[in-house]
């Protein structure tokens, strides 16, 4: 699957007015004028991540003449958290969401989708920033289950568990630190999973705010599992409950 981009300022506010969905967008670290100011608040609002880069990397990746501004299409449509529960609980169903904090590694992302399609999940939840995003890897790594599972972008995770807890879900964090296993935990929906980052875990402003985290049972003197297993099994533990 190749990636796609669009070049140049009017042509990047004109597809941001389309239907289109980025990956995310590149502008010159010295373009400073008004114009790109007001396209990096809508870029914001739209929760769309966007760097500053150096001219050299544009010119690297663009031949052509990109104005300073390189926005990568993505492959997939990305939707409203607020309205993927809305449209869950018209359907008449009870939402399982799925939320990962700063994820970072592609394949483990790919690996978490395929066990979120397979599992029931109705959507992945993601941070703009400082996380991995879809791209055709993550994709081709998901074999597909990304095309066909709901993926929704937000400026923070924090934002997130608010939003979910303030809809009345049942938010819980998955870490090896809790003191309660998955077992003894209430994993009736609606609820909303939240799994960490590879190396540090969920962060600790949204550790904070979560009422409930537990973790999965191992052997003595071992304490760690790669989080596209923890979260495979932690998934697969709620979907059990729901089948009986």
């Amino acid at each position: 699957m190749k990636t796609e981009w669009i070049c140049g300022i009017n042509a990047v506010k004109e597809a941001l007015n389309s239907n289109l969905s980025f990956e995310q967008v590149l502008v010159n670290s010295k373009i400073r004028n008004t114009e790109f100011k007001s396209l990096a608040v809508e870029l914001k609002e739209k929760n769309i991540p966007f760097k500053s880069v150096p001219v050299a990397a544009l010119n690297r990746l663009y031949k052509g003449a990109h104005q300073g501004i390189i926005a990568f299409v993505s492959p997939i449509e990305y939707f409203s958290l607020e309205d993927i529960l809305n449209q869950v609980y018209s359907d008449g169903r009870l939402p399982f969401i799925l939320i990962l904090d700063q994820l970072t590694d592609v394949r483990n992302f790919g690996a978490v989708s395929r066990s979120a399609r397979a599992f029931g999940i109705d959507a992945i939840v993601i941070p703009v920033h400082n996380s991995v995003q879809v791209s055709p890897d993550a994709i081709k790594t998901s074999v597909g289950a990304l095309l066909n599972i709901s993926v929704c972008r937000v400026q923070k995770t924090i934002d997130a568990v608010r939003l979910c807890q303030e809809t009345g879900l049942n938010v819980i964090g998955l870490t090896e630190k809790s003191k309660m296993l998955i077992s003894e935990s209430d994993l009736s929906l609606p609820l909303a999973l939240v799994v960490g980052n590879e190396q540090k875990g969920i962060s600790t402003e949204v550790l904070n705010i979560l009422k409930r985290t537990v973790r999965i049972p191992m052997v003595s003197g071992w304490d760690s599992l790669n989080v596209s297993v923890a979260s495979g099994l932690a998934m697969y533990k709620v979907f059990e409950k729901l089948k009986h």
